[in-house]
């Protein structure tokens, strides 16, 4: 078990208490949105915990988006998705970096960063070893090098940016093959 310093509930001294080795804190960053400069804003970020990519940058996207009446869950919150396209990201490979695309990623603007579904790279054969920080296929070779930032695996990572958010535009949905 390791120690902590606690927070007695008279705010003026600090307890030490026992935890259990299987908890894991959660840190809940500021209230911010994408328009911030949350440091890892304009990041991707492997994500075992989510069903589709989730992109908030429209510039990302190759195509035109096309509409979507779907929602992500953030928590207690509900968002949006704006649109629905092709992302392109870039991975640092054995080979340096690489240009990916990403099928119907979802366009969530209000998202505090981006995130790659791993489920949809697992469905391609290429996987995550956390262990390690990377993603690899066909059960050794290194597809693509995660690094650590903000205590987080980061997939592409980049200093934030001054943007404004945009308005998605819309096409009909085309048959996309990518991960």
């Amino acid at each position: 078990m390791e120690k902590k310093a606690a927070q007695s509930p008279d705010r003026n001294r600090k307890e030490t208490v026992q935890e259990p080795d299987g908890i894991f804190a959660v840190r809940q960053a500021d209230t911010q949105n994408a328009g911030t400069d949350y440091p890892l804003r304009d990041s991707v970020i492997p994500d075992n915990g989510t069903t589709t990519h989730v992109i908030n940058d429209r510039s990302r996207f190759i195509d035109e988006l096309w509409p979507s009446k779907d929602v992500v869950y953030a928590g207690a919150t509900v968002v949006p998705i704006e649109g629905i396209g092709t992302a392109a990201i870039t991975i640092q490979t054995p080979l340096g970096p690489r240009e990916i695309l990403l099928a119907e990623a979802a366009y969530v603007p209000a998202f505090y960063t981006n995130l790659a579904c791993l489920k949809k790279f697992n469905d391609k054969n290429v996987w995550w070893d956390n262990r390690r920080n990377l993603l690899y296929k066909n059960d050794h070779e290194t597809f693509a090098y995660c690094e650590r930032h903000c205590n987080q695996s980061t997939l592409e990572y980049n200093e934030p940016r001054p943007r404004t958010l945009s308005k998605a535009s819309f096409d009909p949905i085309p048959d996309q093959k990518e991960l």
